[in-house]
């Protein structure tokens, strides 16, 4: 297995985004737009004119983070909604955008139904991990909106870390595996360990620190692709 990896990009000026998002791309094979850290929302579109292509369709998540999520954005929600639109209209990779924000929105999920852009529906809880029963419930609402997930809770213990990684079997009992796609891993110290054991259950990539660490537990990029490269030699050369 060679881990694929997600590098969260987050600079303030237009140009800084764009040099460390193409940066990040030879290094990672997605970045995420942290468009929260821009300096202000009207710099979306202009930083879209400029990202090529290949980029925006093919390897870039974006995202309009809000404070209540771990983000910087602390606007009104009206504006941050219509900012995700105008990025929707440039066809990306994949929008990033809270449960919450789609289930109290119908007008902007039905816009975005009707423009094609591709979801990543996302729920947060950065202190603690909830029951079970309460995570799956939650990534049954998520599925309504689409096949792509992903969930990310704070961990306290071993155990709470655990019941993240779990949610793959959850996903696989109720045969969604090969419909959805599931990005679940623990936050913070006792979660480190999940942000690679959910490649190994089924997450598309994990997100990995380019240098600024915009979520509590993220390994360095390096150090992800180290660890990558030991798994690859080890099942390439097992041990007798």
């Amino acid at each position: 297995m060679i881990y694929s990896t997600c590098v969260p990009v987050a600079e303030s000026g237009v140009m800084a985004m764009r040099d460390a998002i193409a940066y990040a791309l030879t290094v990672s094979e997605y970045a995420e737009a942290r468009l929260d850290y821009l300096d202000d929302l009207a710099d979306i579109h202009t930083l879209l004119e400029l990202l090529p292509q290949e980029y925006t369709r093919n390897k870039i998540v974006f995202t309009i983070r809000t404070k209540t999520d771990g983000g910087r954005f602390a606007g009104r929600e009206e504006d941050r909604l219509k900012a995700l639109m105008g990025v929707a209209r440039h066809n990306p990779f994949l929008i990033d955008v809270e449960l919450d924000a789609l289930a109290d929105n119908p007008t902007f999920v039905s816009y975005l139904k009707d423009s094609g852009a591709s979801l990543l529906v996302s729920w947060h809880d950065l202190d603690r991990t909830p029951d079970s029963s309460v995570l799956t419930g939650l990534l049954e609402q998520m599925s309504a909106y689409s096949d792509r997930l992903k969930i990310a809770c704070a961990a306290k213990s071993v155990d709470d870390a655990i019941r993240m990684l779990e949610l793959y079997r959850w996903l696989a009992d109720h045969n969604m595996q090969e419909t959805h796609s599931l990005i679940s891993f623990a936050m913070g110290d006792m979660g480190r360990f999940t942000r690679l054991l959910c490649m190994h259950l089924g997450s598309p990539y994990t997100y990995a620190s380019l240098g600024t660490v915009v979520a509590p537990g993220q390994f360095a990029i390096n150090d992800v692709c180290r660890i990558g490269r030991l798994v690859r030699e080890r099942q390439e050369s097992p041990l007798s």
